[in-house]
This record gives C-alpha cells, sequence and structure tokens, in this order.
C-alpha cells in the first residue's frame, strides 16, 4: 500500500467489554481538517460487546449475536473477557482475539462499502497503558496476521485525552493537564497514565478492571444458585453466556439514575433444552445495594489500594494531580469518583468523565493515527540525529567557520587601526599605536562570544535545518493537541550555548597583541622603516652628506648615539611622527599585509582549529542543542509509542 493512495485511517478500540470504531479522512489542507466519524458494525450499530461465538462450521459471530439463540449448541464456543495481554500467538485467548479482530474489521468493511477499499486506508490500535513494548509489538502481530492494514498502535489513555482536547468537550483546562493522571477503567485493567508539561508520561496499569463488578454480580446472583449451577455443568462452552448477562445488569444498573435494576434471566430463552424449561434465576439490585456488595466483596478496597500505591510507589516524588479525566465504558460507576477524591485529594468539579465513554477511544485512535499519518517517520529523524550528534561533522564546520569570520573581524580591527593612525592630525609615535591595536583588538577579540550564536546557528541551519524543521513540524502538531511537549524549547537559542570562551579569547589576544605578530611586524618592519626614513629626511633637511659615506650606522649613533638595538628600538617606538611620516607606516603596513594576515591565520588555527578543549565544549554544546529536539520529539510521540 503506497502512502499516497491512503485517504483514511481507521482507529478501532477492541475493548475488553465494548468494541468500537471511528474513521478519521486525511484533510487536503491543514486549514480543514474533517471531523472524526463513528463506524458502524452493524448496520446502526456503533459499539458492540467484546464478544464471539465459533460455530462448528467455522463461522464465526461477534457482538450481541453471539448470544442469539439460534446460534447456540452445546458445541459452540462462546468467549467474553479475552482480551489480555499477549504471551503467545498461539494462546487460546490470543486466537479467540485475532478471530474477533477479522470479523470486526470484515463488519467495518461490509458497512462501509462506500468509502474504504483495499488499498485506501489504514488501520491503528490502542493498548493498555499497563502493557510493555513486547506486548504492544505482539499485539499489533495479532492485528496484522487478522489481516488488517496495521501500522500504529497507540496507548488508549492518550487517545482519550487527545479526542478530550480536540471536541473540547471535558472542559479539560491546559493548566490541568500540567499534572493530569488519564484514569482509564476498562474491564480487564485499570490504567494510569499522569502526564505532565516537559516530562514524560507515566504509564502503570492494575488487574482490578470493572470485569470483577460482573463476576461478584455472576457469583453472588447466578452460580450460586441451583438451576445457574446445572447450567454451567451441562455446557460449560456456554457459561460464558451467564457472565454477560451479569455483565449487562451491571451496565444498566450504573446508567440508571435511581442506581437500581430488577431482572429475571430465564433459561428458556437461552437453550432449547427441557431440563431448563421452567429453569429463571431473578436479580435485583436496589439503590446502593450493588456498591455495598462491592465494597464487602473488597473491590472499592482493591480500588483504592490502586490509586494509593499510584501517588505513593510509581509517580516520581512530589508530582501534583490537579485534574483526572475518566474513561473508559466502565467510568460510568459513580462510586469510582468518589475514592478518586478521597484517595488523591482532587476536588469533584476537576475529575471529568467522557460525554461517550464508549466512544471516546476509537475516535481518539483515529486522531492520534491521522496524526501520525501525516508527519515525517519520527524513526528514521532520530537516526539521522543520533548521527548528528555523534560524528563531529557539525563541530568541525563551525570550528572553521568560526575562525574564519574571526580572521576577518581582525583583519578589518587592524586595518582600521592603521588607517586612524595615519590620519591623524597630531603626532603620534608607534607606541601609540601599539597600544591602540592592544585596546581595539582586545575589544575586538574580547567581543567574540557574541558571534558564537550567530556562527552556530548559521552552520546548523546549513547542515540539517531541514531535519529540525521537521522536528519542529512533529511537535508544533502534537503540541496543537497536547501540552506535553513544549516547542518554545525548540530552537537555536543563545542560552543554549553554555561553554565559556573568556579563556580563550584572553589567550588568542595576548598571542596576537602581545607576543605575537604584531610586535613581529612593528619590530622587523615598521621600526626599521622608521629610523630609515628619519635617516632619509635628515640627510635631506641638514645636508650631512657626510652621512652618506657612514651609512645607516653611524645616522644610528648620530640620532641614538652608541645605545644597542634594543635601545634603539625603543626610542624609535617613542618617536612622534609627522602625517607624512606615519603615511610610510601605513604603506609598509600593505606591503607587508598578506605575510601579516597569514600570521594572524596561523595563530587563530592553532588557538581556535586544533585547539582539543574547544572543541570538546562545542562538541558539548552540539550535543545538548540536539538533545533538546530529541527529547522534544520523543515527548511528542509518547502518543503513539
Amino acid at each position: 500500500m503506497s502512502k499516497e493512495s491512503v485517504k483514511y485511517i481507521v482507529g478501532i478500540d477492541f475493548g475488553h467489554g465494548e468494541t468500537s470504531a471511528a474513521i478519521a479522512e486525511l484533510p487536503v489542507n491543514s486549514n480543514n481538517v474533517p471531523s472524526v466519524k463513528d463506524l458502524d458494525l452493524r448496520p446502526g450499530v456503533i459499539v458492540i460487546p467484546s464478544a464471539i461465538a465459533i460455530a462448528e462450521d467455522g463461522n464465526a459471530y461477534i457482538g450481541k449475536t453471539a448470544f442469539d439463540l439460534e446460534q447456540l449448541s452445546s458445541n459452540i464456543r462462546q468467549y467474553v473477557c479475552f482480551k489480555q495481554k499477549p504471551q503467545d500467538l498461539c494462546g487460546d485467548n490470543e486466537q479467540a482475539m485475532i478471530r474477533f479482530m477479522k470479523e470486526v474489521y470484515k463488519a467495518i468493511r461490509e458497512n462501509d462499502v462506500a468509502e474504504l477499499t483495499d488499498d485506501n486506508h489504514q488501520v491503528y490500535i490502542a493498548i493498555p497503558s499497563g502493557w510493555d513494548s513486547a506486548s504492544r509489538d505482539l499485539y499489533k502481530q495479532m492485528a496484522q496476521s487478522a489481516g488488517l492494514p496495521c501500522f500504529g498502535v497507540t496507548k488508549e489513555s492518550r487517545a482519550a485525552l487527545i479526542y478530550a482536547r480536540a471536541e473540547g468537550g471535558s472542559k479539560v483546562t491546559k493548566n490541568d493537564e500540567n499534572g493530569i493522571v488519564i484514569f482509564d477503567m476498562g474491564s480487564s485493567t485499570l490504567d494510569f497514565t499522569y502526564m505532565s508539561k516537559n516530562s514524560r508520561p507515566v504509564d502503570h496499569g492494575y488487574d482490578v478492571g470493572a470485569s470483577n463488578v460482573e463476576q461478584i454480580i455472576y457469583k453472588e446472583k447466578i452460580q450460586n444458585t441451583e438451576v445457574g449451577q446445572k447450567f454451567e455443568q451441562k455446557y460449560p462452552n456456554l457459561a460464558a453466556l451467564l457472565l454477560f448477562k451479569a455483565r449487562l445488569l451491571k451496565e444498566e444498573y450504573f446508567k440508571n439514575s435511581d442506581k437500581k435494576v430488577k431482572k429475571t434471566i430465564n433459561f428458556d430463552d437461552l437453550i432449547d433444552d427441557d431440563d431448563f424449561e421452567d429453569g429463571r434465576i431473578k436479580i435485583n439490585y436496589g439503590t446502593g445495594e450493588l456498591e455495598k456488595s462491592l465494597s464487602e466483596n473488597g473491590y472499592v478496597k482493591k480500588i483504592e489500594c490502586a490509586l494509593n500505591d499510584f501517588v505513593d510507589k510509581i509517580l516520581p516524588e512530589n508530582s501534583k494531580i490537579n485534574a483526572v479525566l475518566m474513561t473508559g465504558g466502565a467510568s460510568r460507576m459513580d462510586f469510582l469518583k468518589e475514592s478518586i477524591a478521597r484517595c488523591w485529594s482532587v476536588k469533584e468539579n476537576k475529575i471529568f468523565r467522557d460525554t461517550d465513554p464508549s466512544l471516546t477511544i476509537s475516535r481518539g485512535i483515529a486522531e492520534v493515527g491521522r496524526m501520525d499519518f501525516l508527519l515525517p517517520n519520527s524513526n528514521d529523524i532520530l537516526k539521522q540525529l543520533e548521527e548528528f550528534k555523534e560524528n563531529g561533522k557539525i563541530s568541525e564546520a563551525f570550528l572553521n567557520a568560526f575562525s574564519l569570520q574571526l580572521l576577518k573581524k581582525i583583519i578589518a580591527t587592524l586595518d582600521n587601526s592603521l588607517i586612524e593612525f595615519r590620519n591623524r592630525e597630531e603626532n603620534c609615535s608607534l607606541d601609540d599605536l601599539k597600544v591602540e591595536l592592544s585596546e581595539n583588538m582586545r575589544a575586538c577579540v574580547g567581543n567574540v562570544n557574541d558571534d558564537i550564536s550567530v556562527c552556530m546557528k548559521e552552520i546548523i541551519e546549513k547542515e540539517c535545518g531541514e531535519l529540525l524543521g521537521q522536528i519542529k513540524k512533529i511537535v508544533a502538531a502534537y503540541k496543537s493537541q497536547l501540552d506535553s511537549c513544549d516547542d518554545s524549547t525548540i530552537g537555536l537559542n543563545d542560552d543554549v550555548f553554555n561553554f565559556d570562551t573568556s579563556k580563550l579569547t584572553e589567550s588568542i589576544a595576548d598571542e596576537l597583541v602581545k607576543k605575537g605578530e604584531f610586535d613581529s611586524f612593528l619590530e622587523n618592519n615598521i621600526i626599521n622603516g622608521v629610523i630609515a626614513g628619519i635617516a632619509y629626511l635628515l640627510l635631506r633637511l641638514l645636508g650631512f652628506w657626510g652621512l652618506v659615506i657612514s651609512g645607516v650606522i653611524a645616522l644610528g649613533k648620530a640620532i641614538f648615539g652608541h645605545e644597542n638595538p634594543e635601545e634603539k628600538k625603543k626610542k624609535a617606538m617613542k618617536l612622534l611622527l609627522k602625517k607624512s611620516q606615519r603615511e610610510k607606516v601605513y604603506k609598509s603596513y600593505i606591503e607587508k599585509k598578506d605575510e601579516l594576515h597569514n600570521g594572524v591565520a596561523e595563530i587563530i588555527r592553532e588557538k581556535i582549529t586544533n585547539n582539543s578543549s574547544l572543541k570538546k565544549d562545542v562538541d558539548d554544546a552540539v550535543y545538548n542543542i540536539f538533545d533538546i529536539y530529541e527529547r522534544n520529539l520523543k515527548q511528542a510521540r509518547v502518543l503513539v509509542e
């Protein structure tokens, strides 16, 4: 299946108790994103019980049809409550789930023939938060072996929050989400996901799902009766039917505003058997009686132990719970809200419930799948990012570019200093030039930190700007749905360059100004030029023709006496030079400029490009920059991982 042919994402919630599906159309443009729609699993039916019956002839019946009288016989195999953490693809429950997945997908295709074709859609599914990555991968394999074009698996809690945010019906605010628990009460497990801004979600599950409730009803009201025991003994393959009846009773009880229910199970309606012609069980729960039974049987205590354990042992210390979003069909059980408020000290007005918990997760799966499909492949990006972090290419390019940039600034400073020296109105000495050069050069090199961020940004944009742009796109897309990541921290901000260059720049300034190329240039070129220039001027002005014969040495003695060369240089440095003499100094600089610049470049190469300590600092800074991108990308990807 080519990505270009895909027009729809189908999200299926294979719940332990209920199953539903939704479809998300891929948008033509980002300004017009179609709403998620529920899919029929039977004509006019969008939620079915997670139940399957497999007949002797191999035909399968799902949902309520798994319990239709016409299909029942002692040889039929019925399955309810078969969703579990997968262990073995060949296991009995795993095979039942695979067949159920196949039949559900078949029903979706049969009821949506107008939209779905073999190659125009992908399927995403979800798992409880407590499942590990190995279970997730095995569950995806199960879906694929059932014939589903399954391309992604998210977690049910993520899907619930995504849909709540997308629809805006849950009243969960952004502030609430900076410390929110998604409370997913499923049939098999109770799963918690804690989400807080700028930290990875904390997932944990407990085997105290709502199927415990129907088990308690079943044991109290059905299994303890004579007819119930007789039916189990004669039709062990159909025991799931009675458990399903207990489940329907539970749902009716908690849906009723007065919380009471009265039902009669007529066995004659279940099986065509004379032994059960008059068999019936009357079940009656008055207001509050089922909650009382759940408390007496220890179920409420188990839930509250899970609530306390999650806070005391699983969450990081000092984690704050500002709000709770209840999802899952069983979240309708009102006593759960009281337990949450009591154990987690959360106000009841900050405990939110899905408007339609039976459909929220499938809709959220479709939303997550659509986002995931439209964005670049994050795994490939992470691999490229890791290569950039480790190969040193960015650091090398930065050091070379920064060296060249610094060289240009130093040369410009040198040029401007000599021009200013030449153009002064008042007479000044080479000492004055040296002091000015020293001050200007220190100012130039000392402000080098201002250029580091700019230079690093330019290099990173040049070398991997496209890659980092893709990451920002991904994070921005997920951030629009979930505040667990903060794209404001993603970018080439100045504060990420935290290595200190003060010692380095001081060293460069010392090398250039005190004992390096400038002193050498002044001593070997300009000072000698000044001495020669003064000799020429004296010859013309004073007419000392005899000095021509005695040469420069005699002239030197005439000017400086019998002092040694070092003393002569010192005096030459202090001589006040007229503008014409300073012009000669400038011309001497122009003649030697290339040689001087090469010397400066060599010092910079030695101090920067070949500086192993500096390279380590730059490597660390580059690593930190990419680590920010990687961390935000992974944080965004928690929705589908």
